[in-house]
């Protein structure tokens, strides 16, 4: 039996944005542990997460560079899980409906050419986790096909 190496990649981009993803809390680093938090990065019920708007701009100029189409709904699930530093054991990402999606991006190698075609989705991500949420930051998520055969 031969196989076949077919290679999709997944690129996390950091947005420069001073606060978390999802609260108005600073991303500020260096600060004592536990003290940029609220209701919200902490989960505690009846709290709302609202999408940072500086966020959502740095996401779409990167979905439009890449040549993207932009969802015309745009929803987020909540991922539940346990992992340490994670004790309110979910994830707020976009899972089945990305920001951004058809994007394309020309490779050349060898002298051949192939469009590799991308996702791109908005999360947080946990920068550090020596402390429970001492630092969120916000991040984009880039995914490709698994379109890449001809690289050796």
């Amino acid at each position: 039996m031969k196989y076949e190496t077919v290679i999709g990649l997944e690129v996390h981009l950091q947005l420069a944005t001073r606060t978390k993803a999802f609260c108005g809390c600073s991303t500020k680093f260096g600060q004592k542990p536990n003290s940029q938090t609220c209701p919200v990065c902490l989960g505690f019920p009846g709290s709302l997460p609202v999408l940072n708007e500086d966020a959502f701009r740095f996401a779409l100029k990167v979905a439009l560079a890449l040549n993207c189409k932009i969802q015309k709904i745009i929803k987020f699930d909540r991922k539940n899980y346990y992992y340490p530093d994670l004790p309110k054991n979910f994830q707020i990402s976009q899972y089945d409906m990305p920001l951004a999606y058809d994007g394309v991006v020309r490779i050349i190698a060898e002298g051949a050419g192939k469009d590799i075609r991308l996702s791109a989705y908005i999360w947080k991500k946990t920068r550090e986790s020596s402390c429970i949420r001492k630092e969120r930051i916000t991040a984009l998520s880039i995914t490709t096909e698994a379109a890449c055969r001809f690289l050796r």
